[in-house]
């Protein structure tokens, strides 16, 4: 039997999760239940046994940058210039 659960969220967490539920064409609660199922499965997994980093759903998040493909590069040119 399905449960009702209430959150309460700032606007911009709301629009941020409204957002990507949308990009998925998805409701707000499946997001959500899926998301945070996920996590779950993560940190159990990880309790459980140590899992190599790139086993993780954040991992190659950024592999199709251009201007990453080299990290230490990136992270070396990000440390010589200024903050803005």
């Amino acid at each position: 039997m399905s449960k009702t659960v209430t959150i309460r969220l700032d606007e911009e967490s709301y629009a941020k999760i409204k957002a990507a539920a949308q990009a998925d064409n998805r409701p707000i609660s499946n997001f959500l239940e899926t998301a945070a199922l996920r996590l779950i499965d993560e940190v159990d997994c990880a309790d459980k046994k140590r899992r190599p980093l790139r086993s993780f759903s954040f991992a190659g998040f950024w592999k199709d940058r251009k201007d990453m493909a080299d990290s230490l590069k990136y992270v070396d040119r990000l440390r010589r210039q200024p903050r803005r």
